[in-house]
């Protein structure tokens, strides 16, 4: 179950223990054969060992529904504010926000103002922002960077 809401302005739905078994029926009368795991997203995805996890980028986009529960939660707050963004393109979570936890000094945090689902991983395109294209130059930038580390060399530059 992923706890979030598609208008990409709330993250946690707040569940009650009556609503969590409406919930909880109403999956297993439409999928009989599939266990219930309502915390699996978070066991899936390193729950909160996330900072033992080495060498991730992450890259929250503003136009992205999912972005709304990620660590730059302050970034999309003054976007919604009409508020400046600057500091915004690799920020740290705010220790003590809701959304805060400790990563593995080797990740990277990138923002992108214009930016939706995926656009970073998607092919290059004419229309892309200058905004998009940075962060594409940095997010190879930085695997390079992990790449000579672990090699203990230098590998080829490939644009």
């Amino acid at each position: 179950m992923q706890p979030l809401t598609s208008e990409g302005f709330s993250f946690l739905i707040s569940f009650s223990e009556d609503h969590s078994r409406a919930l909880k029926a109403a999956c297993a009368r439409l999928f009989p054969h599939i266990k219930w795991r309502p915390l699996w997203m978070h066991t899936a995805t390193g729950g909160d060992s996330l900072g033992s996890v080495s060498n991730l980028i992450f890259s929250d986009r503003a136009k992205d529904p999912w972005e709304a529960g990620g660590p730059n939660r302050a970034c999309y707050e003054r976007i919604v504010q009409g508020k400046s963004t600057e500091g915004c393109e690799e920020m740290k979570p705010q220790t003590g926000s809701p959304q805060s936890f400790a990563l593995h000094p080797s990740a990277v945090r990138l923002f992108i103002r214009d930016g939706a689902h995926h656009a970073d991983l998607r092919a290059s395109d004419p229309n892309d922002s200058e905004e998009l294209r940075r962060v594409r130059r940095k997010e190879r930038e930085v695997m390079r960077k992990w790449i000579d580390e672990a090699l203990g060399k230098e590998v080829l530059n490939v644009a």
